[in-house]
């Protein structure tokens, strides 16, 4: 875990989420290595020493990979640096030889895992039959008349399901009862917030941030120093802004201090400008080391040869693969070097300038008509509890959980005497918070580490609330017990006698006498399609359409459909046809959803084969 996390910060990361990303990577990593990578080697898939160079050179066709790419990128451009990749090599400590070592076996097997995923990819095939059904669904549609009898016309009380036939059930659907490990909760939240005297004290604060703010030479300097909030000042539309705060700004004043909830905002304009809201230009990226390069570009290139020479030089690869076609970007998205170029640079000149380690030579094609922008510095400052008002509620907490743990109390009559609001949640072993709350980790973790019935001691999760929990139900993975899903298997067993039912009442020489004998009214359903989610005024019932859209006749009762909500008779009165798709679009389609649920149950299928039991929760 330790080198995930110095990964993280040899490419910049740092913090809460940092961490989590390292431990995904640890964890991903350990799957790898211990159940995917093995099976990969018994398939014959590898590497050879000439790829594993190419994943990390490029020299191989121009491949990197991904996983290299992701941790040698120029921090301005987002662009894969090569120079960065060659002085981290040529210079990495004895730990960082041992963080590139991790690097290049994630490389490798994200490399060997990618070759499996295609491997099953091509073994993807749709066949002409299977084109030839969808198009005709697609291009069909069905005119039917039907008759309904709902389930509910049947009173539960009036069907008889026996314990034996329950537990017949159960024993031959086990499959059907697979769950994940779980623990339910409930748990009361002790707000921190600020009090009345709090809040006296930090508006006398952001009175004096307030005449510092309106005093400052550089305020968009000074909100980045001084406010809770450090994203930077940066240009937006005038007329995106809030009406009374560009009123204000755009006269000279400073806007605020405005408190909303526990928050002061104050704002002060830094430059008005009229900036195109895109720009088309093509490009030709060279390393910062390539000034000479860049000089002889300068001098010869033209609109005849500017393609050419982006094929032939361009170190970025999206750009050397277009030739380098022009884009059209909002200059505000750029770093401001490039964007100061992309907006005082006339249409149709080359240009040269450099940002973030490389040498950007522009050929601008085109700018849209300039219109007002605004760069606004915004100083907020939020008030938070003093340390007397954390202790208030810190004792508070203290009490519920000494009297929800009393002898001869519980967890819920200690919340109804403190008049507490009790909230639920449920967790399993794979979450990495309890909904709804902010960094509750540690909540989950204790969750899955206490018996049933256990409190938990309070908890302070953030600055702002203190939490207190209860284990109210463990529930382990596996198949659940008898008991636990008897009430489902009975409702599922009466509905399908109910179907049984209903189905020998549904008879008739035609529609009309069925509807007439069973005091039914025939509804009408025009242009049903087999793409069809529901049936207008019947709702979800995909046995409904599919047994109407395999009607070939019309003008015949159908056999009785029992479906989601009650048993069907119908008879199908026309059939059109109509030319909403073609062969080749319906053949990209099913190839689609055939990758879609590849990419979705691929990793669940590896992990159910491989035996993974996910035990993180009890350490990190």
């Amino acid at each position: 875990m330790n080198e995930r996390m110095r990964q993280d910060e040899m490419v910049g990361g740092t913090g809460e989420q940092a961490q989590e990303e390292a431990y995904q990577r640890a964890w991903a990593e350990l799957v790898n290595r211990n159940a995917l990578i093995p099976g990969f080697h018994k398939m014959g898939l590898g590497l050879s020493e000439a790829e594993q160079a190419d994943m990390v050179s490029g020299n191989g066709g121009g491949y990197i990979s991904p996983v290299v790419e992701q941790y040698f990128r120029n921090p301005e451009t987002g662009i894969f640096d090569p120079q960065m990749l060659a002085y981290f090599v040529s210079n990495m400590t004895p730990s960082e030889y041992n963080v590139w070592q991790m690097i290049l076996g994630q490389a490798g097997d994200e490399r060997l895992f990618s070759k499996y995923v295609s491997l099953i990819a091509n073994g993807l095939y749709v066949t002409g039959p299977e084109v030839n059904l969808a198009l005709g669904a697609e291009n069909t549609a069905y005119d039917a008349r039907i008759v309904f009898k709902p389930y509910s016309s049947i009173p539960d009380s009036t069907i008889n399901i026996t314990d034996s036939e329950i537990k017949a059930y159960y024993d031959s659907h086990k499959e059907m009862f697979k769950r994940t490990a779980s623990r339910d909760m409930e748990y009361v939240v002790f707000d921190v917030i600020p009090s009345a005297a709090d809040m006296e004290q930090g508006h006398e604060r952001s009175e004096e941030l307030a005449a510092q703010f309106a005093g400052a030479d550089n305020p968009a300097s000074f909100a980045q120093l001084n406010s809770d909030d450090k994203t930077p000042a940066t240009f937006v539309h005038e007329s995106s802004l809030d009406a009374l705060l560009a009123e204000v700004i755009t006269s000279g004043a400073m806007y605020g201090p405005v408190l909303e909830g526990e928050t002061y905002t104050m704002a002060r304009l830094v430059e008005r400008r009229m900036i195109p809201d895109s720009v088309t230009f093509g490009a030709i990226v060279l390393s910062a080391d390539k000034a000479a390069l860049a000089d002889s570009l300068m001098g010869v290139v033209n609109k005849g040869n500017f393609s050419e020479l982006a094929l032939q030089y361009s170190e970025d690869r999206q750009s050397q693969m277009a030739g380098g076609q022009a884009v059209s970007l909002d200059p505000l998205g750029m770093t401001p070097e490039l964007m100061e170029t992309l907006v005082n640079t006339p249409t149709g000149r080359f240009t040269k300038t450099e940002s973030g380690g490389y040498i950007f030579i522009l050929d601008i094609v085109g700018k849209t008509a300039p219109v007002a922008k605004v760069k606004v510095a915004t100083l907020k400052y939020t008030v938070h509890a003093s340390a007397a008002t954390h202790a208030e509620a810190t004792s508070k907490a203290r009490d519920f959980y000494a009297t929800a743990t009393a002898s001869g109390n519980s967890f819920d009559k200690a919340a109804s005497e403190m008049a507490l609001p009790v909230r639920s949640a449920r967790v399993t072993n794979t979450d990495r918070e309890v909904q709804g709350l902010e960094s509750s980790l540690s909540m989950v973790r204790w969750a899955f580490g206490n018996k049933q019935g256990a409190v938990m001691e309070p908890e302070e999760l953030t600055r702002d609330y203190i939490v207190v929990a209860s284990l109210k139900n463990v529930t382990e993975a596996g198949v659940s017990p008898l008991d636990d899903v008897k009430t489902r298997i009975r409702s599922l067993l009466t509905q399908r006698r109910k179907s049984d039912m209903l189905a020998e009442t549904l008879t008739g020489t035609s529609l009309d006498a069925v509807a007439q004998a069973q005091g039914l009214e025939v509804i009408e359903a025009p242009q049903v399609q087999y793409s069809a989610f529901a049936v207008p005024g019947l709702g979800f019932e995909p046995r409904l359409i599919g047994a109407i859209c395999a009607t070939t006749e019309q003008g015949h009762v159908s056999k009785p459909v029992k479906g989601t909500n009650g048993v069907y008779v119908f008879e199908v009165t026309g059939i059109t046809s109509a030319d909403n798709a073609d062969t080749e679009s319906i053949r990209v389609r099913l190839e689609s959803i055939q990758e879609y649920m590849m990419n979705n149950s691929l990793m669940n299928a590896l992990f159910e084969k491989s035996n993974v039991v996910d035990n993180r929760v009890k350490y990190f």
